[in-house]
């Protein structure tokens, strides 16, 4: 029994799980989850705000209508190709320099905020495989890694840095046999890390206005350069008025009657999704701040030998999947 026991201090993987084992490896899968799911919304959202300042740019190429009160050209008109309808109601133009200067730092802010939920990521891998062997190595090279990354979001935010300390593991006690070593280990890990999270949470929910409101503009702007190119005919409406036919059995002819009752119908449509679209701004943020909040309460779970829930993080996990496949990771 007591060769089996020095066995097991020197062979960490032979030895029996434990329930602080077991929810750690549960914590850890569903850390590794989250951030990844997180990674894929913030890389969709930068793709998202590209597209609307692309948007911006195609859309000034069509020229403003004629005031109401204008007379209408004399002699012949100038054919189609040579001029573009007068699409362009809404006015659009590209960014101006300093609009440029906010957009390139939100896209800085977005990189160094995927930068960090990357880094986490491995990190939870890690803290995973320190559970199931003596993986100590591996977890004190992605701490660091971790506070490195938090750093980077942290000072463009301009919130105050994470000492580096904070990245190393608390000396385990040990004892005699192997599992309590590593249980030891887990929870200095899980100490460390819930520190990083909980930082990195209260940052990003003090500057919420920097993440979310810069969507304001795209998502009233996006809808307004998808009303230019309905105007310009350059897209097809059948999408938009499938849903309408939705449990009736019916489709959507292939060739709809350009009238001006599907013009103004559509227009509608666009009109309501934008406005639907701003009262949902800010969701997909939202989720990510309660999925670190939800990690730092499973963490204080397991420091204190009590089971892990992480349905919620599955929950959250899941819905920011839901935006990506859906919105192009969107609130739109």
């Amino acid at each position: 029994m007591f060769k089996y026991a020095i066995a097991c201090a020197f062979v960490l993987a032979g030895c029996a799980s434990s329930p602080v084992l077991d929810n750690a490896a549960k914590l850890a899968s569903a850390g590794q989850a989250a951030s990844g799911a997180t990674v894929d919304y913030i890389d969709a959202t930068a793709d998202g705000y590209q597209g609307y300042l692309d948007g911006l740019s195609f859309a000034a190429q069509y020229p403003l209508p004629p005031p109401r009160d204008a007379s209408p050209p004399k002699g012949k008109a100038r054919a189609a190709a040579d001029t573009p309808p007068p699409c362009n109601v809404y006015g659009l133009t590209p960014l101006s320099a300093e609009g440029r200067k906010s957009a390139d730092e939100y896209f800085q802010r977005l990189d160094k905020t995927e930068a960090f939920f990357t880094q986490l990521s491995s990190t939870y891998a890690a803290f995973g495989a320190l559970a199931t062997y003596d993986a100590k190595g591996a977890v004190q090279s992605n701490l660091e890694g971790t506070v490195s990354a938090a750093n980077g979001l942290l000072g463009k935010l301009n919130e105050p840095s994470i000492p580096d300390k904070a990245g190393a593991l608390i000396a385990a006690a040990g004892g005699l046999f192997a599992q309590h070593a590593q249980e030891d280990a887990v929870k200095s890990a899980s100490k460390s890390l819930r520190a990083i999270v909980e930082r990195v949470s209260a940052a990003l929910k003090a500057h919420r206005s920097a993440f979310v409101d810069v969507r304001a503009e795209e998502t009233r702007v996006s809808w307004e350069v998808a009303a230019t190119m309905w105007c310009a005919g350059l897209v097809d409406a059948r999408p938009v008025l499938a849903p309408l036919l939705a449990d009736s059995g019916l489709v959507v002819a292939p060739d709809p009657p350009q009238d001006v009752a599907l013009k103004k119908g559509v227009e509608t449509l666009l009109a309501a999704r934008a406005e639907r679209a701003q009262a949902r701004l800010g969701t997909g943020f939202d989720r990510i701040t309660a999925g670190l909040d939800a990690l730092v309460v499973e963490h204080n779970k397991l420091e204190a030998d009590g089971p892990v829930d992480v349905g919620r993080l599955a929950t959250l996990a899941a819905s920011l999947k839901r935006l990506v496949t859906a919105n192009s990771g969107t609130d739109k």
